[in-house]
């Protein structure tokens, strides 16, 4: 069995029925009827790449320009989208993803509520740096995950490191030598 996880940071558990905020619609994006858009932000990633927030809209059509990526989940109602692939409907329960830059004509018929979450993209420089790190802290964190799972097992009783009374000998392939003793062995 793992050793336990260290847990110091507080989980964020929230339903998706909080009271918005007012948040406008640019007026030059608004083609017909009067559309009411509203929001909250949830949640804010620690390094301020990623926020999660609550969004509603009454009717309306309009137009939206993407400058961030994002992923929108549909918790209620509908809105149809057009964009340079043609129009497609979206309804509660769908997701649809928006790479920054993209832009698409909305529709809402009469209400649409979302859960967005919006990335900033990294230059490419950056993004393979923060890609290498994380590799490098997942290799050091899954090493140390194994040295403790090994020192659990040493403190439960279920493997010892035993002296070893006679040399066990293994060929060397990189050495001049032909045989190394080796001290210890796990059991």
């Amino acid at each position: 069995m793992p050793a336990a996880i260290s847990l110091t940071k507080e989980i964020l558990i929230t339903g998706t029925d909080l009271a918005l905020n007012a948040a406008p619609i640019r007026p030059e994006w608004i083609l017909g009827g009067d559309p009411v858009a509203r929001n909250r932000v949830i949640s804010k990633s620690q390094d301020g790449t990623a926020i999660t927030l609550l969004w509603d809209c009454s009717a309306g059509d309009f137009n939206w320009v993407y400058d961030t990526d994002e992923t929108l989940y549909i918790i209620e109602g509908e809105a149809t989208l057009t964009d340079c692939a043609g129009t497609r409907t979206i309804r509660a329960g769908d997701v649809v993803f928006f790479a920054a830059g993209s832009a698409a004509r909305w529709h809402v018929e009469t209400y649409v509520r979302k859960v967005a979450v919006f990335r900033y993209a990294l230059p490419k420089p950056v993004g393979l740096a923060v890609k290498i790190a994380h590799r490098a802290r997942m290799a050091v964190m899954t090493t140390a995950r194994q040295a403790l799972y090994r020192l659990s097992q040493i403190g439960a009783g279920r493997r010892r490191f035993a002296p070893v009374h006679a040399p066990v000998r293994r060929p060397l392939a990189t050495s001049g030598e032909r045989y190394a003793s080796v001290a210890m062995r796990l059991d």
